[in-house]
């Protein structure tokens, strides 16, 4: 899925807390087992499998730690809410530590290393802020990782997400299983802030949809989704970020296919289709909604590293008069037009 600042914040980012504690020293290893006592601690917890401690001192008289802890694939929400709950109580008991923990399920490591939130990542959660929210953290934990096996979850304080990858180079069926099993789970269903998100294809090519409700996943939403779904297997998409704001729609136009390139004279009939729809459905969503589209054309620019570069060639918000293109293009104008006349 294409890198941007909103989508990032969208989706659901990984918790790095980020806080140091003053005038501490290492912890010692008890015994012959090369454990802290905090380790020995995390491991005889109940469906704990293993336990990892690791310390770094950033000043002589600072330092933080990154606490991960493996758990078993069916682990109890208790048994969860436990260990985060030692994750606070370790916070309290050095004086703000530790800067970063979470638990994983089924990971069969402690290592940190890598993204959270790839498909093929361990489900994993961060503990609340304070107690009370540790069990509402684990239980979403157990029952997200029950309704899409395979898939990666996380859970912070504030929401959760499940990402998976398609067998094929389609993400639309994975996301109307999700969207199928969090109606069928009792506590899913009724969670505000998530995000569902489906990769499909091979690397640098992919794929991608994702949903991401600010208020549950109301039948309005899933309507737009079913309303925009059919119309996203033309060649040149890409991906799709629907939220209960913003639809965001990213497509390739073709290899080297420049801005100024890029007019509605030329491209209009390969992606109008696509940009009436997400039109047809801006009209049906409250305001303040905007509808962006984006193309990415010239792939590992030695200036700008490897990646695409991307042209934003529409944007247009709900009953606002769309602005001037500055490559002098008719898009957003068009768009306009069209948009007045869906909502007359």
């Amino acid at each position: 899925m294409p890198s941007r600042p909103s989508r990032a914040s969208a989706l659901i980012a990984a918790v790095a807390l980020a806080v140091l504690t003053a005038g501490c020293g290492a912890e010692g290893a008890e015994g012959g087992s090369g454990r802290s006592a905090f380790e020995q601690q995390l491991i005889a917890m109940p469906g704990v499998v293993d336990a990892s401690v690791e310390r770094e001192a950033f000043d002589t008289d600072y330092w933080g730690e990154t606490i991960v802890v493996d758990m078993d694939l069916d682990a109890t929400a208790p048994e969860v809410t436990a260990v985060l709950d030692a994750f606070i109580d370790r916070a309290r008991s050095q004086d703000g530590a530790p800067q970063d923990a979470h638990v994983t399920l089924g990971a069969g490591t402690t290592d940190s290393e890598g993204d959270d939130y790839e498909p093929e990542a361990p489900p994993m959660a961060t503990p609340a802020n304070r107690k009370t929210g540790n069990l509402r953290v684990a239980r979403q934990l157990v029952a997200a990782t029950a309704a899409f096996p395979g898939a990666n979850v996380t859970v912070t304080a504030s929401e959760w997400a499940a990402t998976a990858r398609a067998d094929g180079d389609d993400p639309r069926p994975v996301i109307d299983r999700m969207i199928a099993a969090v109606r069928g789970d009792d506590l899913l269903s009724r969670t505000t802030t998530f995000a569902l998100t489906a990769y499909a294809g091979p690397e640098f090519d992919e794929r991608s949809v994702q949903l991401s409700p600010f208020d549950g996943l109301t039948p309005a939403m899933v309507d737009h989704w079913h309303d925009l779904s059919p119309h996203l297997d033309a060649p040149e998409f890409r991906s799709l970020w629907l939220t209960p704001e913003w639809i965001d729609l990213y497509v390739r136009a073709g290899a080297d296919v420049r801005p100024a390139t890029l007019t509605t004279a030329a491209y209009g009939d390969a992606l109008w289709p696509m940009l009436h729809a997400a039109l047809d459905t801006l009209a049906e969503m409250p305001e303040p909604t905007t509808f962006t589209a984006t193309n990415e054309w010239d792939y590992d620019v030695p200036e700008v590293g490897a990646g695409y570069r991307e042209d934003e060639f529409l944007r247009i918000r709900h009953q606002r008069r769309p602005a001037p293109d500055r490559h002098g293009r008719t898009w957003n104008a068009e768009a306009g037009d069209y948009l007045a006349s869906a909502t007359r």
